[in-house]
């Protein structure tokens, strides 16, 4: 079973923090290993790249450093274990549409419709995860 995180990077704001998963190469990961802070060596990235006000894409990339040594990086929060492989939940991903543009200039485009960033992308793949019981905690 590989580990899943929450990866925050620098955004200048708590609000708008940049959120991603890091999905850790079950080779990178000693089994007693649950650590929070333990430097991790290898994986992959999934995560919505751009602005709401032009939309997002998904992106899915191979991390071969440490995330914790990318520029920016602010924590690391362990989710739990998973069962998928990285082609596996990049297929999971790419089925949660990126947020789209909700701004025209400085217009929000839908009103009644809540703003979608990274953050809620990264939260609704965390709950399919979960719904499909594909997600496991750990103690």
């Amino acid at each position: 079973m590989s580990e899943l995180h929450l990866i925050l990077s620098l955004g200048g704001n708590p609000k708008l923090d940049h959120h991603a998963l890091y999905l850790l190469s079950p080779s990178s990961t000693p089994p007693t290993t649950t650590s929070n802070d333990a430097p991790s060596t290898s994986g992959t990235i999934f995560h919505v790249t751009g602005t709401i006000a032009n939309g997002m894409i998904y992106e899915s990339r191979p991390q071969t450093q440490p995330p914790e040594e990318e520029p920016g990086f602010l924590s690391k929060q362990l989710l739990g274990k998973t069962k998928l492989n990285a082609k596996e939940l990049d297929e999971l991903c790419k089925s949660i549409t990126p947020p789209e543009k909700q701004f025209d200039g400085f217009k929000r485009i839908d009103k009644t419709s809540k703003l979608r960033r990274c953050q809620e992308w990264s939260s609704e793949v965390v709950e399919m995860l979960k719904k499909r019981d594909l997600l496991e905690a750990v103690e």
